[in-house]
């Protein structure tokens, strides 16, 4: 993927003031994560327009998970950077929430939209509840400021403006109660959105600090609540008002337990795909394709248990489900949990319209400015909350006329790029180029040699997984499992194919991955995590064990098990024409020995021509080299990936080509055979040396054949020596499609065939036309004279 950092320069910088960036400011979805990826990205593309110098210094206003990734990213760059922080810690925000944190659940359904871990170059943590990720996070960055001896935090520092020095910025800092300017060639301001909007005498929640309404508590009596907001604040609220023991983490895992299949994720996108405009009401798509998936799979009836019915809710919103306005699970879930409360009744109602005021009158709430089907609310409310958004301009204040300048381009570049306003994810070059930079400043030898191992292996990996949103497996890696497949020939290094999966779900999988790892003769390997390496062992004791990695790759779908099928097939057809190409070249060919250039002259253009015909058609390919490796006397086994056959096979390949040159063959779906000839008489080539546990040689039974033709390259002996009809069975043949045949055509890797290979052209080809002709000669007197087969 190419990176186009002038578009992180221009989605960051003030235009009319240079070197100042602000980091997610003014951008829709917000998330740990995407913030992560913004500073990334920036600093990223700053270093690759050569605006980043070695020792310059830099500020980095606000220590939440913006900031901290941003002062890292430029301190490995050999810049002096200040972390300048208000509260007396970094990441404040987050400091004791219950709420959860999910570095890509704002994507879902999307692949990969439910895997845990954010994977990023530094900084890295999982999902969790927001106190857990701060601790972790704050621990990692202390670490960092360890190892970068020109990072410096700075706390209890408020920003209390900032102006323009030459070519410096001059901040304006406030520490303790004194004030210091201080100067810098770059500031990169991270200091979020502000507090939720004042409105009157509603409490002012915080959304990271509140546990929000959400209880085990049974009321004494019957509670009036009244939310207003559509964002993942306002729906949270809704969920923890009407369920029982919410909590966030908990009822998200198992409402994605409850769904179990890819349909609902499917349904959400196409109902989200049937609106173009941020805020479209996405009620009537849900209704049309998501209802009934959640009443079919009893959905709504399990979250009817779970409603409680010692609260009622008025819900201020119009639309509930605007596109873009909120994180889809949060809405599906949202969704949910409406229709099974209209099921019940009485718990949950709607307003709409804009909240002018609350009024506290004892403890009782009075909304002013909603509707409910026409008329005011005139009933008061036990609580009240109203999530209005941030006070941005409170929060932006210190730098309130660069701030302006800025809201203004971003507008601008949105009109010209909407592509722009999605999430952002982290490319697979940033996180290399930063996991590099972090390996060459390392002190400690040991960690950073382990450090660049891990990049070396990571590269040479492929990871599948479980997709939680797709319900079925997915891979990570440089390459994927086909291209590998596709260019198993010519890597330079083994591919690890790393099943982190139980056996279970990899169950139609497990065939064509053995056959894949066979027949890449050592440049495939699979293994497993320690977690599901006993149970792999038990299916392959080649699967070895793996510790966790990072796989900062893009998920995509696992090829399906019969393209997998198909690839193995492909590796078999490349290994023929290797075979046979050294046979033409060398006149030597295992199995058989010397061929006489007379004959191999004339194999390329027919292999080329019978290869290109065989590419091109899935089934054939499969069909031909399936008889090929293995007769059907006993079962459809396709060829398991052992390259000790490869010479036999190659052997019989040769067989047949030097066949067509006194009778005509083509490769052909025509089980039991594999080639025809004739207007539809049916041939098998095969190199298969035994059946049944028994030498090929054995079976002298033409009627189990049931073809007209035998290039046998693992038949060493005479076979069918007393040629004759099959059968009689008392009707007269009327097509050799029929039963009824006569003793085949035999061409073998016998004594006899081997001499006139090595003889020539001339010789061979008669002993082949005249073997055909006898073999005429029986269908002539089987069926009368009418040889349906000339």
């Amino acid at each position: 993927m190419s990176i186009d950092f002038d578009r992180w320069v221009q989605m960051s910088e003030v235009p009319t003031a240079p070197n100042l960036f602000f980091l997610g400011a003014c951008d829709n979805r917000i998330t740990f994560y995407s913030q992560q990826v913004r500073a990334l990205s920036l600093v990223h593309a700053l270093a690759m327009k050569n605006r980043l110098k070695k020792n310059e210094r830099i500020a980095v206003v606000g220590g939440g998970v913006a900031g901290l990734t941003a002062s890292a990213a430029c301190a490995m760059h050999g810049c002096r950077v200040d972390l300048i922080e208000k509260g007396a810690g970094v990441i404040p925000l987050q400091s004791g929430s219950s709420r959860l944190l999910h570095p890509h659940i704002y994507e879902w359904p999307t692949r990969g939209s439910l895997l845990d871990s954010a994977t990023l170059p530094f900084l890295e943590w999982r999902a969790d509840n927001a106190a857990s990720i701060r601790k972790t996070l704050e621990t990692s960055f202390n670490s960092l400021a360890n190892e970068f001896k020109l990072l410096v935090k700075k706390t209890d520092t408020a920003l209390t403006d900032l102006t323009r020095v030459g070519e410096e910025w001059q901040l304006t800092l406030s520490q303790a109660g004194c004030l210091k300017d201080q100067l810098y060639d770059k500031v990169i301001v991270a200091i979020g959105f502000g507090d939720e909007k004042i409105c009157g005498d509603a409490p002012q929640i915080d959304y990271w600090r509140d546990p929000g309404p959400g209880s085990g508590k049974v009321e004494l009596n019957k509670r009036r609540f009244f939310v207003s907001g559509t964002g993942d604040g306002g729906l949270t609220d809704l969920l923890g008002v009407l369920l029982m023991d919410f909590e966030h983490v908990q009822f998200t895992s198992e409402f994605l337990d409850l769904t179990g299949r890819r349909d609902l994720a499917d349904s959400v996108q196409a109902a989200e795909n049937s609106v173009a405009s941020k805020g479209a009401d996405l009620a009537p798509y849900f209704k049309a394709l998501v209802l009934p998936i959640l009443e079919k799979r009893g959905i709504l009836d399990h979250i009817g248990r779970k409603l409680r019915d010692d609260r009622s809710l008025v819900f201020n919103a119009n639309p509930i489900l605007g596109k873009n306005m909120a994180s889809r699970l949060n809405q599906v879930m949202v969704y949910s949990v409406v229709e099974a409360a209209k099921a019940k009744g009485g718990l949950l109602s709607f307003s709409s319209g804009r909240v002018t005021g609350v009024q506290k009158n004892g403890t009782v709430f009075n909304v002013q400015g909603p509707q409910i089907n026409d008329a005011d609310l005139s009933l008061g409310f036990d609580e009240v909350i109203v999530r209005h958004g941030p006070d941005k301009d409170a929060r932006y204040a210190p730098v309130a006329a660069a701030f302006v300048s800025y809201k203004e381009a971003h507008g601008a570049i949105i009109v010209a790029h909407p592509d722009w306003t999605e999430p952002p994810q982290l490319a697979t070059e940033t996180f290399d180029y930063f996991d590099g930079l972090f390996s060459d400043a390392m002190s400690d030898l040991p960690s950073k040699q382990a450090r660049e191992a891990q990049a070396k292996d990571r590269r040479q990996r492929i990871l599948v997984s479980w997709d939680r949103a797709f319900h079925e497996p997915m891979q990570q890696g440089q390459l994927d499992l086909l291209t590998v497949a596709g260019q198993i020939e010519t890597l330079s290094e083994p591919i690890t194919l790393v099943l982190a999966l139980p056996p279970d779900n990899l169950a139609d999988y497990q065939p064509p991955l053995k056959r894949l790892m066979l027949a890449s003769g050592g440049q495939l390997r699979l293994a497993t995590v320690a977690e599901h390496h006993a149970r792999w062992q038990e299916i392959s004791p080649a699967v070895s064990s793996l510790g966790a990695f990072p796989a900062p790759y893009e998920p995509r779908p696992l090829p399906k098990p019969d393209e997998l099928s198909h690839a193995v097939d492909e590796m078999l057809l490349r290994a023929l024409d290797l075979g046979i190409q050294a046979v033409i070249v060398s006149g030597q060919c295992p199995g058989i020995g010397e061929i006489h250039a007379t004959l191999t002259s004339s194999f390329d253009a027919t292999w080329k021509s019978w290869r290109t015909s065989i590419h091109a058609s899935p089934t054939l390919r499969s069909d031909f080299l399936r008889l090929l490796f293995q007769v059907e006397l006993e079962g459809k086994e396709p060829w398991p990936g052992d390259h000790g056959s490869l010479p036999g096979l190659v052997a019989a390949v040769v067989l047949m080509l030097a066949t067509h040159l006194g009778q005509t063959l083509l490769p052909a779906t025509c089980s039991p055979g594999n080639l025809q000839f004739g207007t539809n008489a049916v041939a098998l080539g095969s190199g298969c040396l035994h059946i049944a546990g028994k030498p090929i040689d054995d079976f002298e039974d033409p009627d189990a054949w049931n073809v007209d033709a035998l290039i046998l390259a693992g038949a060493r002996e005479e076979m069918f020596r007393n040629a004759g009809l099959i059968s009689d069975g008392g009707e007269r043949p009327t097509s050799l499609l029929r039963p009824e045949r006569v003793s085949p055509v035999v061409i073998t890797a016998a004594r006899k065939w081997r001499r006139l290979l090595e003889a020539g052209q001339d010789d061979w080809r008669s002993a082949v036309v005249r073997e055909f002709a006898e073999w005429r000669d029986r269908q002539d007197k089987s069926l009368g004279g009418d040889n349906v087969a000339r």
